[in-house]
């Protein structure tokens, strides 16, 4: 099994941000994309039932935005097991109830992203193959 930690934000200081924040918990860091897109054509061409990703996604983003993402995912019908937690700054109840509805996503962080939110990962049994070996 391969497992493989994904940033996607058109932020630099974001990914920046959350890449530190991974390194001072027990995650690893991540691969960073500024582009969905660019994400998406990584998954699709290393796409396999022995590959696992955890997608931290921001939802706005130009060309492609975080649910164009994850449409463009369902539409695909990936073998690889995907876990998002979205990275947003939107508060809105709409994009909330969104989220809840997706297969993919397990997790809901407001920006600024703080070490807590990613230490509270911990708590998913399903992400313990992602964290670093010590």
């Amino acid at each position: 099994m391969q497992y493989q930690t994904i940033i996607i934000d058109d932020d630099k200081v974001i990914c920046m941000l959350i890449n530190r924040l991974l390194d001072k918990s027990k995650l690893s860091k991540a691969k960073v994309f500024n582009h969905a897109a660019e994400a998406l054509e990584l998954l699709i061409e290393n796409d396999s039932n022995q590959q696992n990703y955890l997608i931290f996604l921001d939802i706005n983003m130009p060309t492609m935005n975080g649910w164009e993402f994850l449409d463009a995912l369902k539409d695909n019908e990936l073998k690889s097991k995907i876990y998002v937690s979205i990275i947003t700054s939107s508060i809105s109840e709409a994009d909330k109830k969104k989220a809840e509805s997706s297969t993919y996503i397990f997790d809901y962080l407001i920006k600024p992203v703080k070490l807590s939110d990613i230490e509270s990962f911990e708590q998913y049994t399903f992400l313990a193959p992602f964290h670093k070996m010590e």
